[in-house]
């Protein structure tokens, strides 16, 4: 499918420090996504962010909501923090699990299809790689098995820094060929050389189900609008049209940029397919 032919999407941490946070999944702002748009969404809020919203207590509120704006509840991030690291070693690690459990049942009820999720936290040493990969590993088998009994599917998301995901070889490991398990593809990770997006998108192929789409200097993780960094657009956009990605194009931008309005990404998103 050509680029141009995927629908637009937006995580709604967009929106994060703009408008209150009660108002965070309301209709209103799923509508004005619509009117600009942007049709496919992403829940992605704290821990305390969804305790303040009806979320947590009626999710399938949510649902009823993106119908009636004409969205679709594509996506959940799960909360991630180094309290809610999966790929943790101490007693804590089993309630880290439960604890997603809960919130993928959440999004379940909400009649959300994906559930994106963070392989680890960090820092993480080199001494202690292999244990916490080990971890990782069984903790998404897990968290699969549980999403799939709820009609979810779970898309691990690759990651900077020292944090689990890294690499194309560092998530197929993660990955472990488990049908149950596919990527979510930040192309604001991947950091060192330019060429990396693509050759990621290649060595994982169609195994990535959704995206989170920004911009960046390779030095670090920046969530500017594609085309304000220094991405190989045209060359992501090839890769992932070359693997046979149908998703939505889903951004996951920073709101702190004040000139950026929820119109910005469907008028992006057609900028790059035009590359």
């Amino acid at each position: 499918m050509k680029a141009s032919l995927w629908p637009t999407g937006c995580s709604l941490s967009f929106d994060a420090g703009r408008i209150p946070d009660e108002k965070r999944l309301s209709e209103a702002l799923l509508k004005d996504y619509v009117q600009n748009g942007v049709t496919y969404m992403e829940v992605s809020l704290t821990e305390e962010t969804i305790a303040k919203t009806y979320f947590m207590k009626n999710p399938e509120l949510y649902g009823e909501y993106c119908i009636r704006a004409g969205a679709t509840p594509w996506s959940f991030h799960l909360p991630f923090s180094q309290e809610l690291d999966i790929s943790r070693t101490d007693y804590k690690a089993k309630e880290t699990v439960e604890l997603q459990k809960k919130y993928i049942l959440l999004a379940a009820r909400a009649g959300i299809k994906v559930i994106v999720i963070h392989p680890s936290s960090e820092p993480i040493g080199d001494a202690y790689r292999h244990e916490r990969m080990k971890n990782s590993r069984s903790a998404l088998r897990e968290l699969a098995d549980y999403a799939e009994s709820y009609g979810t599917h779970l898309a691990v998301e690759n990651l900077p820094r020292t944090c689990l995901g890294r690499s194309s070889d560092d998530m197929l490991e993660l990955l472990e060929k488990n049908p149950k398990l596919s990527v979510c593809f930040d192309t604001n990770h991947l950091l060192g050389e330019p060429t990396a997006n693509a050759d990621f998108v290649r060595a994982i192929g169609n195994r990535i189900v959704t995206l989170h789409v920004s911009d960046y200097d390779f030095v670090d993780e920046r969530h500017l609008l594609p085309l304000k960094g220094e991405n190989r657009w045209k060359d992501i956009l090839t890769a992932l049209e070359e693997v046979g990605y149908c998703g939505p194009f889903l951004y996951e931008v920073s709101g702190k940029d004040e000139t950026l309005t929820h119109a910005s990404f469907r008028e992006n998103h057609m900028a790059l397919a035009a590359l």
